[in-house]
């Protein structure tokens, strides 16, 4: 791989060892996907070393992986820098940056990256009319027919827990 690589209009999905690549820009519908397997100059599965990391506008990273055990370590000696527009989605980040850049319209997330319906260490309570809300760093919310709610554990101000699934629910009307 070239020391620097721009990933525009294109995907690039890792699952296996890539070596040799310093700088990385994505831009412009541009994605990049790395699975648990996955590895940036380094032989450990779910690590990345980069020199720099840019995700700017209409650029997406994404570690994928399908379990909740599974983290991203990233070494980044200078700068990672996410741009208006730019989205990082991980599961679990561990990270080490010389200088970390997050525009107020960028985003790093791990939406979505919790437990599922019903599960969890504060999950939501299941209702034939509803589900309430998961607890994670507080209470879950309740519904007009369920005020039983997902209890609030971790940590509010330092998240190292996966969040809860709300309650599933099935508020089908039926007319006769």
């Amino acid at each position: 791989m070239p020391p620097v690589v721009y990933i525009r209009q294109s995907l690039v999905y890792l699952e296996s060892q890539l070596h040799g690549m310093q700088h990385l820009y994505i831009y412009e519908n541009g994605r990049f996907e790395i699975t648990a397997s996955g590895s940036v100059t380094s032989a450990a599965p779910g690590n990345m070393i980069l020199q720099s990391l840019t995700i700017m506008s209409g650029g997406y990273f994404m570690h994928k992986t399908g379990s909740l055990l599974a983290s991203l370590q990233m070494n980044i000696a200078k700068d990672l820098q996410i741009h208006a527009g730019g989205v990082m989605n991980v599961c679990k980040l561990i990270l080490r940056s010389g200088n970390f850049y997050l525009d107020s319209s960028g985003l790093l997330t791990a939406r979505s990256r919790g437990y599922g319906s019903n599960l969890g260490d504060g999950a939501g309570v299941a209702s034939s009319t509803g589900g309430t809300g998961a607890g994670h760093g507080g209470s879950g919310g309740s519904t007009v027919s369920q005020e039983q709610v997902g209890i609030g554990y971790g940590n509010l101000y330092l998240p190292l827990t996966y969040g809860s699934g709300g309650g599933s629910g099935n508020n089908r009307k039926v007319s006769l």
